[in-house]
This record gives C-alpha cells, sequence and structure tokens, in this order.
C-alpha cells in the first residue's frame, strides 16, 4: 500500500485561470487545466514534492474521455476551425499530463492510463508498484477528464498516514458468465478484501452482467457486507477515482470502492486510514 501525503479534486464547472494564472495556459485542453489544478492543490494540501530530486519524483495519469470529447465537441461546433496547430499536439493523450510534469519537475518517468472507467485505479496500481520497486520516492497519480481531475501526491507506505491500494484486472463477459469466470473474480474479490478488510463497500458500476459478477463476488468475500451501488457519473475514470478521494477526506474506517464494465474491465479500489502514532 502507499501513503497518500496530499489530495486535490476540481470539477466542472469550476474556473481555475485564476488559480493557474493569466498567461501560459490558454491553448490547454480542459482536463490539462483541471489536472494542474488538482495537482497544485494536493501540494498545497501537504503532498511535498521537493523532498525528493526531480529524477525520483514520477507521475501516473488516468484518462478515458478527456481527448476524445473535447475535440469531437470542437469539431461538431466549427468543423476544423478550432484546430489549430497549437491544439493539435493534444491529439496524443501523453501531452495532456506534460504540463503538470514540466511544472513539477516530475522527471522520473510520465505515464498515462486509459482502460474504460479503471483507468484513474490504474494509475495508482502503477504507481504503488513504481514506488516498491524504487523506481521513485514520491508520485502524483492521478485522473483526468473534461468534467474534472482528481489528483494524490503518494510516497512508500507508512501506517500513520492514510493509504490507499489499488487492483485491476480484466475478465471478457463470456467468461464472467462460466463457473470459472466466478471463481476467478470471487479470488480475485478475496485476496483484495483479505487484505483491506473493509467495512464499507462502494460500487461505481454500468449494471452490466459484469459488473454484477464482480458486485456478487465482492458481498460473498465480504461476508455480508454489502456494497453500496451508484451509477457512474459523466466523465469516464474520474467517478471512482472521486469517490476514493471523497473517503481519505471523510471515512474513519477501511473502505472498498470497485468499479467494472460491460467490456470486462473490473478494479478495486482501497482506502485505510492513518493509525494514530502512540
Amino acid at each position: 500500500m502507499i501513503a497518500v501525503t496530499g489530495a486535490g479534486e476540481v470539477h466542472a464547472p469550476s474556473d481555475v485561470s485564476q488559480e493557474l494564472g493569466r498567461r501560459g495556459y490558454k491553448y490547454l485542453l480542459p482536463a490539462s487545466r483541471y489536472l494542474l489544478a488538482a495537482t497544485r492543490r494536493a501540494v498545497a494540501g501537504g503532498g511535498r514534492l521537493d523532498h525528493a530530486p526531480a529524477e525520483r519524483r514520477g507521475v501516473a495519469v488516468g484518462s478515458n474521455t478527456a481527448v476524445r470529447e473535447y475535440f469531437a465537441q470542437a469539431m461538431t461546433a466549427t468543423g476544423q476551425e478550432d484546430l489549430s496547430p497549437a491544439m493539435a499536439p493534444y491529439f496524443a493523450i501523453n501531452a495532456l499530463a506534460a504540463r503538470v510534469t514540466g511544472e513539477h519537475e516530475l522527471k522520473a518517468f510520465s505515464l498515462t492510463c486509459t482502460s474504460p472507467h479503471v483507468a484513474g485505479f490504474e494509475a495508482i496500481e502503477l504507481g504503488g508498484r513504481a514506488l516498491a520497486a524504487g523506481r521513485a520516492d514520491v508520485m502524483v497519480v492521478a485522473a483526468m477528464e473534461g468534467t474534472g481531475a482528481v489528483a494524490l501526491v503518494v510516497e512508500p507506505g507508512a501506517a500513520h498516514l492514510p493509504r490507499v491500494l489499488a487492483r485491476t484486472a480484466f475478465a471478457p463477459p463470456d467468461l464472467v458468465a462460466s463457473d470459472q469466470g466466478r471463481r476467478r473474480l470471487l479470488a480475485d474479490a478475496e485476496a483484495v478484501v483479505e487484505r483491506v478488510r473493509p467495512t464499507r463497500v462502494h460500487a461505481v458500476v454500468d449494471g452490466s452482467p459484469v459488473a454484477e459478477a464482480v458486485i456478487r463476488a465482492v458481498a460473498i468475500a465480504g461476508d455480508g457486507v454489502v456494497p453500496v451501488v451508484s451509477e457512474p457519473a459523466a466523465g469516464g475514470c474520474l467517478g471512482p477515482m472521486t469517490l476514493l478521494s471523497d473517503l481519505l477526506r471523510t471515512a474513519r474506517e477501511n473502505s472498498l470502492v470497485i468499479t467494472a464494465t460491460a467490456e470486462g474491465h473490473y478494479a478495486f479500489g482501497a482506502f485505510l486510514p492513518g493509525v494514530p502514532a502512540c
């Protein structure tokens, strides 16, 4: 597990222009602006990055719809008139995190995940692996869409700090419908539940057979802890990350967030509160 030292959120239709400044941000996509603002808030909220040299700071970001929706709206509204040379680089989704990388000197590495709905949890999972492997000493892990962004500053786990854990996987829908698939989902759920021992479980799912199978597996593994189910809000992978961020602020017990899609992607994101120092 990794410790969270700072968290920041921004959601549309927030105007972050004053927060970012008057110059240098005109041609950034909304998701990039939200990511910058959320990261600044996470750093201002205690998520220090400057204690590690630049080459020991990394970033992993998840996004599903930020590029596609922006350019689709631009093309629908004005044809090709809004597609200036200044905007063209953002057809490559990796470019959306470039400004955060430069502003905070995150030189260890920069990764962008795009799996439907689970990309934010993928960023946390990759962040945990990178920290455990010694590829970085501190990281920004985040989700960004055209509807907002959530950013966490994380370090190797410490018991007195809030901690997060993420696990992602994929199971084709036809596999989930079989006994073999159900056993696989149950094994995944049992492994996470055994480690986290949640007293609260939340599900941000699309109502698909895959989602129902994941919820059922977690309910069995949780020995009676019934997931609270909500439909995913618009915004790709932002919903599950927002819920996990909310738990960081409000929860006092071990909690689990699960998400799943009709295509077969599913993920677990866990929050554990810090243990008070004696």
